[in-house]
């Protein structure tokens, strides 16, 4: 079966959506797979990445805090895909990007079948720092965004915190997990650059782009306040977007170090002794799920999925969003209890083992692509 996946962004250095490209490589085991995606400044217009043919349209770019991707050719491209590679079925991945106006395209137009991908609502259960954007976000939710959403086919919630609200809007969802490979996190040996910046040290992980949202800046405090601690050390593995700011952080935090785009993922959390997520607002977190899988304890922000993956105290620690001084205290626990550790390293593995499997998602996903006709 040939299967067209649309999504705002696909495997960049800065611009990830790890969710549609865990799809796609997931779907791509038993289909073919054509990704339809933005193209940003260091990307390809057109090329394949493992196996999976990935196209990309010109687009504008909005930086932080909104970091929205406006695509005006889309229509066109859209066009020119359908009308190329004639695929069966179209998944569209979240519908709170620009290139979600596609499910409209495709129902009223071509008269197509759509499936979307979320992994939240913004606005309803997403919220960002910026009260601007969350006023933006609450409106578009309630409107376009839900319009998109009722007139798909169905639509995949990716964690169970999202269906009360799917119910709420009386939407034809169901939930699909994404998952990890955990042979590939079980067989990773520890990067030895890392281990080289580590040394004999307790090193807490940090991996995301260094956008609001993504609550680095309370690490950032954390760090600052924990400098005379030379025992412990960050690592925030922040892909290129943000260069020149790496390097200023660089300079001015002694016990921190930034580096760009990994590929790495694994090996670095290998050499990691915890993790740490403080976002402000989250879908599903694939590098939480991949923390876990690696047997490190993570501590992380109490918003959305990661709300569903961490129960506190059990397999991993929860404290609220923004909070330096509980986000200090669960640091400096994890460095002082290893039992601790080593124990919410042990459950959050088995969590991933238990409700992640790569082979009942895509089970799951064979059912739906079969119903949707």
């Amino acid at each position: 079966m040939k299967i067209l996946i649309i999504a705002p962004n696909f495997l960049e250095p800065h611009a990830w959506m790890v969710s549609a490209y865990k799809t796609a490589k997931l779907l791509n085991k038993n289909h073919e797979i054509i990704v339809l995606t933005s193209k940003t400044k260091d990307s390809k217009k057109y090329e394949e990445i493992e196996g999976i043919k990935v196209h990309r349209m010109p687009c504008l770019f909005i930086g932080d805090p909104f970091n929205y991707t406006i695509t005006p050719g889309l229509s066109i491209y859209l066009h020119k895909i359908l009308k190329k590679e004639k695929p069966e079925k179209i998944i569209v991945s979240k519908n709170m990007f620009y290139t979600s106006f596609s499910i409209a395209i495709l129902k009223y137009i071509y008269r197509r079948k759509a499936i979307c991908q979320i992994d939240t609502f913004p606005g309803i259960n997403w919220f960002a720092p910026s009260k601007t954007l969350n006023f933006i976000l609450k409106i578009y939710s309630r409107t376009i965004g839900m319009f998109l959403l009722k007139i798909s086919d169905k639509v995949i919630i990716l964690h169970e915190g999202l269906i009360t609200t799917s119910k709420k809007y009386k939407l034809n969802y169901q939930v699909i997990h994404n998952g990890v490979n955990l042979e590939k996190f079980e067989k990773a040996k520890p990067a030895k650059d890392i281990l080289k910046y580590k040394q004999d040290k307790t090193l807490f992980t940090y991996v995301g782009r260094l956008d609001d949202v993504k609550g680095y800046q309370t690490l950032l405090k954390v760090a600052k306040e924990l400098e005379q601690k030379t025992e412990i050390k960050f690592l925030f593995v922040c892909g290129n977007k943000h260069q020149k700011l790496q390097e200023e952080l660089n300079n001015k935090y002694k016990n921190c170090k930034f580096i760009g785009f990994r590929e790495d993922i694994p090996e670095i959390m290998k050499a990691s002794d915890a993790y740490v997520m403080p976002s402000y607002a989250e879908g599903l977190p694939n590098t939480l799920m991949e923390a876990m899988a690696s047997k490190i304890p993570s501590i992380a922000s109490a918003v959305g999925g990661i709300k569903t993956l961490i129960r506190h105290r059990e397999n991993g620690l929860l404290f609220n969003p923004g909070n330096k001084k509980e986000l200090k205290k669960q640091i400096l626990e994890i460095y002082k209890n290893k039992k601790l550790g080593n124990k919410l390293g042990k459950k959050g593995y088995e969590t991933i083992k238990e409700g992640y499997s790569w082979d009942q998602i895509r089970k799951d996903w064979e059912k739906v692509l079969r119903c949707v006709e």
